[in-house]
């Protein structure tokens, strides 16, 4: 379980980067609480192949208290995942 309850004005709780192919990333709970922009899971040039996918699977992400901006459930930039299967609850 990660919970993140900073005051910054960007709080990331799981932030996976440069994670390639046999990731296996499974059964999280992620509790935000920032009062800014909040990023549940951050997906940053995580890459798998045919032969090493990669999974990221069964999270389970709420936002706690009020937020004064955005919130990213999820947030993927530049991925190849090929099994992305998230239960996403905000």
């Amino acid at each position: 379980m990660v919970d993140n309850s900073n005051s910054s004005t960007s709080s990331y709780s799981m932030y996976l980067f440069y994670c390639d192919n046999d990731i296996e990333e499974t059964k999280n709970k992620i509790n935000m609480h920032a009062p800014f922009t909040n990023y549940g899971l951050r997906l940053y040039y995580c890459d798998g192949t045919s032969l090493k996918p990669g999974l990221i699977a069964n999270y389970f992400i709420s936002q706690i208290s009020a937020s004064t901006s955005t919130n990213y459930g999820v947030y993927c930039y530049k991925h190849n995942i090929r099994s992305l299967a998230i239960i996403l609850f905000i």
